[in-house]
């Protein structure tokens, strides 16, 4: 009886993985998203365009993180980091980098010991708010040092087992920026926008108008609730 068992379970071991919905969750979110971008998304759609495209396509995320069982945290921290994007910053200073991978480090440490998806999502909401004072040396902090940070502490506290869910939590922020392009302050024609041939100084934060911050920040939010939800519901269930 007990060889009957043995060789079940080795059976099952050498099936294929089944692939549910989530596998394709990454073309077809990827697609979306580009869809809703260019249909009244892009710098040239007005802010009510820009700001409902950008309120479909977390919706689209939220659905797809809820659908994604205990993975479901992972594409949350990767909506949050893809917020961040609304502004933007100069990583041209050679002290930019070391900063960044401190931040990461940093991240990885605590995430090993406290894991708290929701929390770096919140902490990410900060980083996009910080916007608001793009001439000052905090904006700075909050994208040079805190973004890497944050990042890497809402990602390594809910590692994600199917690997569909990983590349979306990544691609997500790339997905995402060109959003963050076309925020409003940041199109061609907005009020921060540098003369050709000339750059910003290293570490200078290029910020979106006030509606665009305030939707980064309501996105990251979210993104917290919806993980809060998720990591209740799995308590529950374990």
């Amino acid at each position: 009886m007990a060889s009957v068992v043995t060789t079940s379970r080795r059976a099952e071991t050498m099936l294929p993985r089944k692939t549910g919905p989530v596998a394709v969750s990454v073309p077809a979110t990827a697609a979306l998203t580009w869809a809703v971008y260019v249909s009244f998304g892009d710098s040239a759609s007005s802010a009510v365009q820009w700001v409902a495209a950008v309120v479909v396509s977390v919706l689209v995320m939220v659905a797809v993180a809820a659908r994604s069982g205990n993975d479901g945290g992972f594409v949350c921290a990767g909506l949050a980091v893809a917020a961040t994007t609304v502004n933007g910053m100069a990583w041209s200073g050679w002290w930019v980098a070391p900063f960044a991978v401190a931040g990461i480090a940093t991240g990885f440490v605590l995430a090993r010991r406290v894991p708290a998806t929701a929390v770096g999502c919140c902490v990410l909401a900060a980083v996009c708010a910080s916007g608001f004072a793009w001439d000052t040396i905090a904006s700075t902090i909050a994208y040079a040092v805190i973004l890497p940070a944050a990042a890497a502490y809402s990602y390594a506290s809910s590692l994600p087992s199917e690997p569909s869910v990983l590349a979306l939590g990544i691609l997500l922020p790339i997905v995402c920026a060109m959003f963050g392009f076309s925020a409003l302050g940041k199109r061609p024609i907005g009020e921060y926008t540098w003369e050709p041939g000339e750059l910003p100084a290293p570490g200078s934060v290029i910020p979106a108008q006030a509606t665009a911050i305030v939707t980064a920040v309501v996105t990251s939010l979210v993104a917290a609730l919806v993980a809060t939800r998720i990591h209740d519901r799995n308590a529950r269930r374990s």
